[in-house]
């Protein structure tokens, strides 16, 4: 059986090169996305581009959504708008610990994150 330290350190040594291969987005796309998804919310305004636009409203299925309270990237509010967003009439929001990565693949998640979203899910199935 292989020791906690050597699980923690193949865990690392995973998400550490998770991290590191990235490829970077040119600087002006990224601003572009910014402004266009999360300023703007051009993908579902009534004046998107896209065709045809995003329409919450028109998703019914059950949706779990899953926020962060230390996430900087999606802060838990905004993720929470998705549920007053969509047209589901079964849905959830839970907050949990961690940050935008750690929620899922730190070293909390299996005791946080995933049972809840097993359980979630477990009950749909």
């Amino acid at each position: 059986m292989e020791s906690v330290e050597r699980q923690v350190r193949r865990g690392f040594q995973a998400l550490s090169k998770w991290a590191n291969e990235y490829v970077a987005f040119p600087g002006e796309f990224f601003r572009q996305w910014v402004r266009d998804f999360y300023q703007d919310k051009s993908c579902i305004a009534a004046s998107s581009s896209w065709r045809p636009p995003v329409r919450l409203e028109r998703i019914t299925c059950p949706v779990f959504v899953v926020g962060a309270k230390e996430d900087y990237i999606a802060p838990p509010e905004c993720v929470q708008a998705l549920i007053d967003a969509v047209g589901s009439r079964d849905k959830q929001y839970v907050e949990l610990p961690g940050g935008h990565i750690s929620l899922i693949a730190g070293r909390g998640a299996a005791v946080h994150c995933w049972p809840k979203v097993s359980g979630w899910l477990g009950t749909r199935s």
